[in-house]
């Protein structure tokens, strides 16, 4: 698997690829894939839409009447056929495509909020599960043309993690015992499909 190392290296990394459309970033929480995701839209110069994962999240009534609403972020709390159902439609050129975004202060997600055209060449999705190999996922991996890996260090990781739950309004030790029970979990399960990627990003 190629290791890249900055901005520059992943964009020469997409534009020297076969032919694709639908370019995924993965990682586990904390990993910067929206950062990342911002800096190369950037950078782009071809007509693109940035898409997150984080608006096919069940609202949180739903999730509340299917118990999930403690563990909100986990990979069953999340819409996935509603995912593949729309990225099957951009493969298919059906667009215009509506998919929605996330309010991450109020944790629900906005539906119709990101349109994409036939005139974009490019879609980047970001988001934490899209390579799981599991009957829900694997569909959404399936429908991925490119895919790079986020890596960086544990520690750098949940010091992110534990401040962006404080700045959304929770305690310090609510924030802690939420990485610690929710975060991580989930990371362990994101590591195990990093294989799945084309090459995985380790920030210089």
């Amino acid at each position: 698997m190629r290791t890249l190392a900055s901005i520059r290296e992943i964009l020469a990394w997409r534009e020297g690829a076969t032919a694709h459309r639908i370019f995924a970033i993965i990682g586990a929480p904390g990993s910067g894939k929206s950062t990342l995701a911002a800096e190369l839209s950037e950078h782009l110069s071809i007509p693109h839409v940035v898409i997150p994962m984080d608006g096919f999240h069940y609202p949180q009534a739903t999730l509340a009447s299917l118990g999930r609403r403690d563990r909100m972020g986990a990979p069953d709390t999340f819409d996935t056929a509603g995912l593949a159902s729309k990225l099957a439609l951009v493969k298919a050129g059906t667009e215009p495509v509506l998919f929605p975004a996330f309010d991450r202060h109020a944790e629900e997600p906005i539906e119709d909020s990101i349109l994409v055209e036939s005139a974009h060449q490019l879609i980047v999705l970001e988001g934490n599960y899209l390579q799981l190999e599991d009957e829900d996922w694997r569909p959404i991996g399936n429908l991925l043309d490119l895919c790079i890996y986020i890596d960086i260090p544990a520690s750098v990781r949940l010091s992110r993690l534990i401040k962006r739950h404080v700045d959304h309004g929770k305690t310090l030790q609510a924030a802690t015992a939420w990485v610690e029970r929710v975060d991580n979990a989930n990371a362990a399960v994101i590591e195990r499909s990093a294989a799945r990627a084309d090459a995985v990003y380790r920030p210089a």
